[in-house]
C-alpha cells in the first residue's frame, strides 16, 4: 500500500483546476502564477524561499530555488540546486538552506546528496553524500546544528540505492558534516514510514501520521537527548499523510493541516493537538482549509501560516494561496486562568488498584474547562463498553476533579473520554471554536 501510494503520487502530477472554496478563517491572498507541488518552503530572515518541486509549466521536477511573494503568488528565480528534487526536506541554519532527498527524477544519478544554498552569495554546494539519504517523502527538522531525517520511502531499486541501510531516524551534524546517530530500533529499512508530519518542541520531535501499508493516525515522540521513541496515548483525529505540521512559537500546541488518506484523496481538515503531559495529548478540530490539498508548501511568515500549491482530490494543481493569521488568544486559550487549556490530565495514581483495600480501587482525574462549555466525561472498557458517565453538565471556566471508583471491575485498561462543546455565547470567540475531544488510558491492577 505505502509503495503504491507514493509511486502513484509521482505518476499523476498533472493538471490545473481549482476547487470551490468553503467558509472559514483562512483567507485567500493570491493565486500562484504557475502550479507547483512537492517543493519545500522555508523562511530566511523575511524572505520565503521555495526549493524544487514538480512544476506545471515544465511538466517535470525542477532544480529551481525561488523567492516567493504570498501576497501576489509570484515566484522569482534566484538560484538552482545541483539536482532536481521533489518530495524532499529542507531546514534553515543561519543564512544557509540545507536540503536532501527527493532525487527520484535523477535517473542513474541519485546518490543521497545533502546540498546547501547560501541566501547571501546565492551559491549552491554539495555537503555530503550517503545512500541512507536516498529516499523521498521523508520529514526533517533542525535543532542546534543537527539535521534530523525521519522516515521516507527508500529507493530500493537500482540505480537509486540498492541495498543501502535505511535507519528510521538519522541525526546528521551539519557543523561536523557527519552522521552522529542512527535510530534503528523501530521502522527501519523496509518498514519506514513515509509522508509523516513533524514538529520540534524543546527536546522532543513529535511525529504524526504517515503511510505504511495503510494511512496512519499514530503520534510518536522522539527524545533527541536520550534517543528514545515513545508512542503517545492519543492519535490524530483523522488519519493522514503528506500534510503539514506547524508549532506556533511559545505554545504547547501543534497544528496539522491537509494531506490525504484512503477515504479522502485530499483533505482540507485541520486539527490542533495540545501536549498535556509526558504521554497524553488533547485534540480538537480547528477551522478547515478553503481548498483540499496534499503535497503542498507551507511556511510561517509575519505572524501567519501560508499554505500554497499542492494537488486536490483529482490530482489537479491548487493555485490559491491561503493565509491563517495567528491570534495568540486563539492559539493558547486564556479563560479560566492565565494559560488555561481545555483538557484532561493523566489520572493519579496510575496504575491503581494494587491491593484489595477499597480506597486503592479509586483514582482521581483533573480536567480544565477554558471556556463555558457542555462537558461530558465517560469511562469505557478497552472493548468499548460504557462503564460510567461521571460528568455531563454545562460548566464554566475552571479546573475540576472527579474520582473514578473501580470497585467490582476486572483488572485491565480503561479509557476516559472528555468532550466539550462551547456554549452559544462563547462560539464567537476564536479560542472556543470547534468540538473538543480527548482520551486518556487508565490501568487498573488486580
Amino acid at each position: 500500500m505505502k509503495r503504491y501510494v507514493y509511486i502513484l503520487f509521482f505518476a499523476l502530477l498533472t493538471g490545473i483546476v481549482p476547487v470551490l472554496a468553503q467558509n472559514g478563517n483562512w483567507q485567500v491572498t493570491a493565486s500562484l502564477t504557475r502550479g507547483l507541488r512537492g517543493g519545500q518552503a522555508v523562511l530566511v530572515d523575511s524572505t520565503i524561499y521555495v526549493l524544487g518541486g514538480y512544476s506545471d509549466s515544465t511538466q517535470t521536477a525542477v532544480d529551481w530555488i525561488q523567492k516567493f511573494d504570498p501576497l501576489t503568488g509570484k515566484f522569482t528565480l534566484v538560484g538552482r540546486m545541483k539536482k532536481k528534487r521533489v518530495a524532499h526536506t529542507a531546514v534553515v541554519l543561519g543564512k544557509n538552506i540545507y536540503y536532501a532527498g527527493g532525487e527520484y527524477y535523477n535517473t542513474r544519478n541519485a546518490t543521497g546528496t545533502i546540498e546547501v544554498f547560501n541566501t547571501e552569495s546565492k551559491i549552491t554546494a554539495s555537503v555530503d553524500s550517503n545512500l541512507t539519504f536516498n529516499r523521498y517523502a521523508m520529514a526533517g527538522v533542525i535543532s542546534d546544528s543537527v539535521f534530523y531525517f525521519i522516515g521516507g520511502e527508500p529507493y530500493s531499486q537500482w540505480p537509486h540505492g540498492g541495498s543501502a541501510n535505511y535507519p528510521y531516524i538519522v541525526e546528521y551534524n551539519l557543523s561536523r558534516r557527519q552522521i552522529t546517530y542512527n535510530f534503528t530500533a523501530l521502522f527501519s529499512n523496509e518498514n519506514l514510514r513515509a509522508g509523516q508530519m513533524v514538529a520540534l518542541a524543546n527536546n522532543y520531535i513529535y511525529i504524526f501520521g504517515g503511510a505504511y501499508n495503510t494511512i496512519l493516525s499514530s503520534i510518536y515522540r522522539y527524545d533527541i537527548t536520550t534517543h528514545q521513541l515513545l508512542k503517545m496515548n492519543n492519535n490524530l483525529m483523522v488519519p493522514r499523510t503528506s500534510g503539514a505540521a506547524f508549532k506556533p512559537y511559545n505554545t504547547s500546541q501543534v497544528m496539522i493541516f491537509g494531506g490525504y488518506n484512503e477515504i479522502a484523496p485530499a483533505l482540507n481538515t485541520a486539527e490542533q493537538h495540545t501536549f498535556m503531559d509526558s504521554v497524553s495529548i488533547s485534540s480538537r478540530a480547528i477551522n478547515p482549509l478553503n481548498f483540499r490539498r496534499k503535497n503542498f508548501m507551507s511556511v510561517y511568515y509575519n505572524n501567519a501560516i501560508y499554505i500554497f500549491g499542492g494537488t486536490n482530490e483529482f490530482m489537479q494543481s491548487v493555485k490559491p494561496v491561503e493565509k491563517l493569521t495567528l491570534d495568540p488568544v486563539a492559539v493558547e486559550e486564556k479563560t479560566g486562568g492565565a494559560g488555561a487549556i481545555t483538557g484532561l490530565k493523566q489520572n493519579y495514581p496510575n496504575p491503581f488498584g494494587s491491593s484489595k483495600v477499597a480506597a486503592d480501587r479509586t483514582t482521581s482525574v483533573q480536567y480544565t474547562v477554558a471556556a463555558s462549555s457542555s462537558v461530558t466525561i465517560r469511562i469505557f472498557s478497552i472493548l468499548g463498553e460504557l462503564i460510567s458517565k461521571p460528568v455531563d453538565d454545562l460548566l464554566q471556566p475552571g479546573t475540576y476533579t472527579f474520582t473514578f471508583d473501580a470497585a467490582g471491575l476486572p483488572a485491565g485498561i480503561y479509557v476516559c473520554e472528555m468532550t466539550a462543546v462551547p456554549s452559544v455565547s462563547e462560539e464567537a470567540r476564536p479560542s472556543a471554536n470547534g468540538f473538543f475531544r480527548q482520551t486518556i488510558k487508565m490501568m487498573l491492577l488486580k
